[in-house]
C-alpha cells in the first residue's frame, strides 16, 4: 500500500497557485468592484492575495492537525499563513463594513 506523504495535496496546491499567477500576469488592469453605489478598485496582486491567503491558511490548517501540531515548521508556516490572512482579509472587511453605515 502506498503510505500517503502529502504528495498530492501539494501538487492540487502548486496547480492552484500557478493558476492564480498566471491569471495574475494575464490580467492587465485593475478589476472594477461595485457595492451600491460606491466603487473599489483593486490591483491584480491585491486579487490574487485575497484568493490564495484562504486557502494558504486553509491547506496549512489540516496539514497542522494531520501531524497533531508535533512540527515546528508547519507551525510557523501556520501562524505567518493567519497573519497573512489577517493582513489581507480585515483592511477590507473593514471597508465594506464602513460602507455599510
Amino acid at each position: 500500500m502506498i503510505k500517503d506523504n502529502g504528495f498530492r495535496d501539494n501538487m492540487l496546491l502548486l496547480a492552484f497557485l500557478t493558476l492564480l499567477v498566471y491569471l495574475g500576469f494575464r490580467l492587465h488592469g485593475d478589476t472594477d468592484i461595485q457595492l451600491h453605489d460606491t466603487y473599489f478598485v483593486f490591483s491584480p496582486l491585491t486579487v490574487m492575495m485575497l484568493m490564495m491567503a484562504p486557502v494558504w491558511m486553509l491547506v496549512l490548517l489540516r496539514r497542522s492537525i494531520r501531524t497533531r501540531f508535533r512540527s515546528v515548521p508547519s507551525i510557523i508556516a501556520l501562524i505567518i499563513a493567519i497573519v497573512a490572512f489577517g493582513w489581507v482579509w480585515i483592511p477590507f472587511i473593514s471597508a465594506v463594513m464602513d460602507l455599510s453605515t
